[in-house]
This record gives structure tokens, C-alpha cells and sequence, in this order.
């Protein structure tokens, strides 16, 4: 049997049993035996019970998308099974919780024709141990065991996650794990065909989106981080808060999000790079204060980890349903720049970009993730981190006077951006207010100068589409289908094109990172190649496709909608794309 090297593996249970601690230890266990990886988290928002399910793509070229169907299943109940088993490819493969003496077909007949394990998982950690809650345990050990993870470097990984834990805590969890490998080693004929294998290199190191979004910010400078907790991007605040005080930063929890996004202005009115994360209605209560940053052109940083909503909605699900108050941002015409990453490593780099167009344009920026995006995780190279620490920021430069040597915050320029002082530069004081104003930041009614001022702030968003209007772009470079999306819709919209590519249609996607202002000339410039174009996005309404029917009048798009609170599927776009062809 000819061994498959790329596969899907999907962990599922109640939420309480150590669904997600088994993943994260099998993703980092592949990462460093050289193999790249995309996994997904996904859990119900209470604390323990409810469905809980984690998806890992294995494979050994890169990966840009999770994969639709499970090729491995691990159920640690029937439940779980039961649940997912749609889900479950027609030779894919379960590992299931149980005595091998009842046959699966029995309890389940569409089981019949593919290849099930039984694993009486709690059975051996309570025989192990005495405590059948290590049963994720045992799981991880027979699933190391089957299909070719490295023994000693899951061992080594096990070790560091519960060695600062005590003694007996260690060698109860390792004891587990070996008698999980152990139990599949004797007892189970392997009859599938999925096995990885370790190859050479220094490994790769592996993140979720919120863990690259906040080491992406200390990278890029920032020195004040102001929150307030909120499903899902609290790990953001949970990681700036162990890495900026290394570095001479700080991270304040506020009494709620308001204040924290007023903490932000304050800091960034002293000259730090400033930033804040939140989700849907932590945005929402922010709005004012955003407001507040572009008319007083504070540089500032908003990360938007975006959940279902309206209200609570779905906390620990996702969507792409805060286009339209994001691209609104505050009351009255205020300008301001969104940015949406689409991958793990964007969330990293994009991190940059966000901070640097806030300072040198003195402009709020919101970074719109998701769920999907932020609780993903994947490999990336070690060269990342070096890199980036070669990036530099100095500090703002001191304005120069004009001939009566007076200092005007908010001069007149021709690019829209005027000289921006700190406290503690001489000669250099200066008001800041939520007041329309003029040129010296005393407040001002009358219609000059507010017409001055509000094109003065407008004209900065030219600059900023000719300076970083970033798109990814696949496939044909004149196809007949496109397929235009933002964020975590990339990776699908990539493995969709690529298999359309395969079929014979001439498909192509793109993928802006600079949502607004939008980059409309490489927009249009794609739009135009194409005989019918798709829009594909996670919400309801359609947000972006109404967003360039207001951009390019007489525009059409295929609407391709998903709001199920899961990561969209690649095969859905697909079946979109030749649907349309």
C-alpha cells in the first residue's frame, strides 16, 4: 500500500476533555518534524460540555487552506462521531473510543468500507493511571503511534507543557501517551494508508492568528497595548501581556472597551505605538472614540477579531460580518484605513504595515481577523521572527518652524499629513480635540475651515492606496471567472481556483489586504478581465459584494454567502465556480 503523506485529521468530544490540548500537541509535534501544517479550534462557549472538534492538514509542501473533509477521524465518544461523520471522506478512517469486541458497522452502518480503530481509551488511563480523564492522553499516543508521528518529539513536547506542572503530573501524562502507543503498536493491524514522515531542517515554529497578530505588534514597535477581555481575541491581550514588558512596553486591562480605546489615544498622544483587540461589540462601543482618533490624526491600531453576531451572537464561532461597521468606523466622515490578513503569517507581517501607515499617516487602522483565523494555527519558518528583528522605527521626527517659529499641529499640507509633535518638544505644545479646528488646533466653525480640514484629513487616503494597496492574486491572469474575496476566505478561494485551473476553466482569484480605501484601479483592472465574477464571504448579506457594487456602478457579482459559524470550504467555492462556468 502506497503511503498518502498529506491527509486531514479531525479530534473531536465534549469540550472539557482535552480536545484542543491533543491538537496543539500534534501540531507542534509535526512542525517540528519538518511537516507543514494548518489547524482550526473550535469549542462551544461555555466552559466544559458542549461539541468540541479541532482539524489538522498534514502535508509536505506548504498549505493555504484547512482542507474540507476528515481523512482520520478521532472520536473520543460516539457523539462525536455521530457529529461529524458527514464530515468523514468515503476512505477516510475513525478512531473511536471504545472496546474493539462490538463491531462498528453494528452501531453504525455507513461506517461500512472504511477503516475503524477501536481504542478503549478510557480503559487504559484509568488501568494506566487510575484517572480516565487522561484519555486525550491515550488518544494522542495510539494517533502518534498509526500514523508516523516522531515518538521522542511528541515525548519531548509532552515534557515541556506539564514539566513546570510537578512530578507526578509529568509522568501520569507521559505514561498515558505510552500506553496509548503501546496499545496501537500491539494490538492494531494498521490498514490505511495515511503515515507521515519526519524530514531534515531546523523545524518550524508554530502560531495561531491571535499569537501573530500580537507578536507581530511587539515586532513592529508597539509599546502600549490597552483591553479589555473578549471572545475571541483575549489572546491577543494574554500575549502582549507577558511580551511588551520585555521590551519596555505595557498592557493595561481597562474597565471596559471604551476606556481601553481611550487609553490608546492618550498613549499614542504621548508618541507610543499604540494599539488595542477586541471583537464585534467591543468595536462597536469603540466607534466614539475612533471617531475622536481620526478627527484629532492620533496614529492608533484596532484589531477586530471578528465572532457571529448580532449581540453576542456566537462567541467561539466565526464570521465576516463587521465589514459595514468597520468600514464605517465612527460617526461623520472620518477618515481611517482597514486591513484584513489571509493567512497566518499575514497576521504576523500585516502587523507592520498597520502600524506604519497609523504613524506616518497619523491615522486609525483596523485590522479585521476572524475566528477561524485567530484560533488557526500554523507552521512558519524561523526566519520570520529573524527578519523582523531587523525592522526599525525611530521616533518622530521633530517639526520644523516655520519663519515666525510657531507651531501649527495641524498645518495645511499638500499630502494631507501635517507635523506631529510629542509632549517634551520644545516650543511644541499643542491642543488636541474632538472639535473641528484650524490650523493651530483651536476650535473653528465657521465653513472655510471646516472644508479645508475635512479635505485636508481625506486627502491622506489617497496616499495610502498608492503607497500599500497589497492584493493577492491566483490562477489565470485574464481569466473568465473570478473570484474575489477578503481575509481567511484566500486559502479556499486559492485551492478552489487551483482545482477549476485542473478541470479546464479558466479561473482566477483575488484577494485585496487593503480594504479601505479600496484599491479600486487593481480592482477594476480584474474585474474587467473576467466574464462573470464571484464574491465569496463569510456572512449573510454579502458586506464586501455590496461594498464594490457602491465602488464600480453597474457591477454584478455571483454572491457566494456562508454563515454556518464555520470556516468556509473550499469545494463550496468550487461548486460556486462551476456553477457559473
Amino acid at each position: 500500500m502506497e503511503p498518502i503523506r498529506e491527509f486531514i485529521f479531525g479530534i473531536g468530544g465534549e469540550s472539557g476533555e482535552g480536545i484542543v490540548l491533543a491538537g496543539d500537541i500534534l501540531t507542534t509535534a509535526a512542525a517540528r518534524m519538518n511537516i507543514h501544517i494548518a489547524g482550526f479550534r473550535t469549542f462551544p462557549a461555555e466552559a466544559r460540555g458542549g461539541p468540541s472538534v479541532v482539524k489538522i492538514r498534514l502535508a509536505e509542501k506548504h498549505l493555504y487552506n484547512l482542507g474540507d473533509e476528515y481523512d482520520v477521524l478521532v472520536a473520543f465518544n460516539d457523539e462525536s462521531y455521530l457529529l461529524h461523520r458527514a464530515d468523514l471522506s468515503e476512505t477516510g478512517v475513525l478512531l473511536i473510543n471504545g472496546e474493539p469486541d462490538t463491531p462498528a458497522p453494528m452501531r453504525h452502518p455507513e461506517l461500512e468500507g472504511r477503516v475503524v480503530y477501536h481504542i478503549p481509551m478510557e480503559q487504559i488511563a484509568r488501568k494506566e493511571i487510575g484517572e480516565p480523564r487522561s484519555k486525550n492522553m491515550v488518544a494522542i499516543g495510539a494517533t502518534a503511534a498509526l500514523f508516523g508521528f516522531d515518538r521522542d518529539v511528541v515525548e519531548t513536547n509532552i515534557s515541556e507543557r506539564f514539566g513546570k506542572r510537578g512530578e507526578k503530573i509529568l509522568a501520569d501524562n507521559l505514561s498515558a501517551f505510552r500506553a496509548g502507543f503501546r496499545y496501537a503498536e500491539e494490538k492494531i493491524e494498521k490498514k490505511d494508508p495515511y503515515m507521515l514522515r519526519a524530514h531534515e531542517g531546523e523545524g518550524f515554529f508554530v502560531l495561531t492568528g491571535n499569537e501573530a497578530v500580537a507578536l507581530g505588534a511587539v515586532y513592529a514597535g508597539c509599546r502600549f497595548f490597552g483591553g479589555y477581555p473578549i471572545t475571541p481575541a483575549s489572546e491577543i491581550m494574554e500575549v502582549v501581556a507577558a511580551e511588551l514588558p520585555r521590551v519596555g512596553g505595557a498592557m493595561v486591562q481597562a474597565e471596559d472597551e471604551i476606556a481601553s480605546m481611550g487609553m490608546v489615544l492618550g498613549a499614542s498622544f504621548c508618541g507610543l505605538r499604540s494599539m488595542t483587540a477586541t471583537s464585534g461589540p467591543g468595536l462597536s462601543l469603540m466607534a466614539e472614540l475612533i471617531g475622536l482618533g481620526s478627527m484629532a490624526e492620533l496614529p492608533c491600531v484596532i484589531v477586530d477579531v471578528q465572532r457571529g453576531g448580532p449581540s453576542t451572537g456566537l462567541p467561539t464561532k466565526t464570521e465576516q460580518a463587521d465589514l459595514l461597521l468597520a468600514l464605517a468606523a465612527s460617526h461623520g466622515d472620518a477618515p481611517h484605513v482597514v486591513l484584513a490578513p489571509t493567512m497566518i503569517r499575514d497576521s504576523f507581517t500585516i502587523m507592520r504595515t498597520a502600524f506604519d501607515i497609523a504613524e506616518e499617516f497619523q491615522i486609525p487602522v483596523l485590522v479585521l481577523t476572524e475566528q477561524s483565523l485567530g484560533f488557526r494555527r500554523s507552521d512558519l519558518p524561523k526566519s520570520l521572527l529573524r527578519d523582523a528583528e531587523k525592522w526599525e522605527f525611530p521616533p518622530p521626527p521633530v517639526p520644523e518652524l516655520d519663519g515666525s517659529a510657531r507651531y501649527y499641529r495641524y498645518r495645511l499640507t499638500e499630502s494631507g499629513v501635517s507635523p506631529r509633535a510629542v509632549p517634551g518638544m520644545e516650543g511644541m505644545q499643542h491642543v488636541v480635540t474632538g472639535l473641528e479646528h484650524a490650523e493651530d488646533g483651536k476650535p473653528a466653525y465657521d465653513p472655510k475651515t471646516r472644508r479645508a480640514m475635512m479635505e485636508k484629513r481625506q486627502r491622506k487616503l489617497d496616499g495610502i492606496v498608492r503607497k500599500y494597496a497589497d492584493l493577492v492574486r491566483y490562477g489565470e491572469e485574464k481569466p473568465e471567472i473570478g473570484v474575489i474575496g477578503w481575509g481567511s476566505t484566500a486559502g479556499p478561494i486559492k485551492e478552489a481556483v487551483d482545482v477549476a485551473q485542473g478541470k479546464g476553466i479558466k479561473a482566477g482569484g483575488l484577494v485585496p489586504r487593503l480594504l479601505y480605501p479600496s484599491p479600486s484601479e487593481q480592482i477594476g483592472a480584474f474585474i474587467r478581465t473576467c466574464k462573470k465574477v464571484i464574491v465569496a464571504e463569510g456572512n449573510m448579506t454579502g458586506q464586501y459584494a455590496r461594498f464594490l457594487r457602491s465602488e464600480f456602478p453597474g457591477f454584478d457579482p455571483v454572491q457566494y454567502n456562508s454563515y454556518t459559524g464555520m470556516p468556509i470550504r473550499y469545494h463550496d467555492i468550487l461548486a460556486k465556480i462551476e456553477e457559473v462556468a
